[in-house]
């Protein structure tokens, strides 16, 4: 796919297994629903989980170096974690640049858990695999349009997710 940068081996499975430990609990179950069908917290202090992804976000800088050709300066913001209990996923088909957020231009995703489903993208319908330790970074726009399967298996599926903003609209 084109712009997707997939990095197995990301994140350790013991680093998985910490931060699904540490955040699981912390999550607002109270935003679920059929369309936003995750609980989320904020990641914070994680310096180790700070620095691979600089490493990582240098590396798709480097693959795609007309990324910092963009009218304005952008940055990432900080993690959060989302936690899809079992029967859900964010099924309807989005990009991360929208309304709402206009001022995203990347997204970035880390499977901390392992299933028998993903993130499925309706063009060039293809699915990049939940494992746990995989890292996933894509344009946020609609050229990289996407959504979240449920886990046929019926588990706890937990994700990291991140954005590349423009720093004047932040």
């Amino acid at each position: 796919m084109n712009f997707v940068m997939i990095e197995d081996g990301f994140l350790s499975l013991n680093e998985c297994n910490t931060l699904i430990k540490k955040y699981k609990n912390k999550t607002n179950k109270e935003t679920l629903s059929q369309h936003v069908s995750y609980a989320m917290c904020d990641i914070i202090g994680e310096d180790n989980l700070n620095k691979k992804s600089i490493k990582l976000i240098n590396k798709y800088r480097k693959m795609y170096p007309s990324l910092e050709m963009t009218a304005e300066k952008w940055g990432m913001k900080s993690y959060f974690f989302k936690h899809f209990p079992p029967g859900y996923s964010f099924s309807e088909w989005h990009s991360e640049h929208c309304l709402t957020y206009p001022n995203r231009i990347l997204c970035c995703q880390v499977y901390l858990s392992d299933h028998n489903c993903g993130t499925e993208f309706y063009d060039p319908n293809e699915t990049v695999m939940s494992k746990a330790g995989r890292a996933v970074i894509f344009p946020a726009f609609w050229t990289h349009t996407h959504r979240g399967q449920v886990c046929p298996d019926r588990k706890d599926r937990y994700l990291l997710a991140n954005y590349g903003f423009l720093l004047n609209d932040s």
